[in-house]
């Protein structure tokens, strides 16, 4: 049976590689008897998730109301004074 020391280093691993059969039996186990260990596997999910989410909302364009051609017009102006 893994400690916590073990389970949370396991959770951090998880979202970086994919954990072995033995590794995952042993970390299923640990959280369904530990709650605490359960909340942190958890949160580590949800933070990765808001995260992403955040990152992937990055790199849209915000909505400024602005039509296209606005949007357009100011890229030009903005690429002519930064070529000058």
């Amino acid at each position: 049976m893994y400690s916590c020391n073990d389970v949370s280093q396991l959770v951090s691993d998880a979202q970086e590689r994919a954990l072995s059969l033995v590794e995952r039996f042993g970390l299923y186990a640990h959280l369904l008897i530990c709650k605490s260990c359960d909340n942190y596997n958890k949160h580590i999910k949800f933070l990765r998730k808001a995260i992403m989410t955040a990152r992937d909302n990055a790199s849209m364009e915000p909505d400024t109301g602005m039509s296209d051609s606005a949007r357009d017009r100011i890229r030009q102006q903005l690429t002519q004074k930064t070529s000058s």
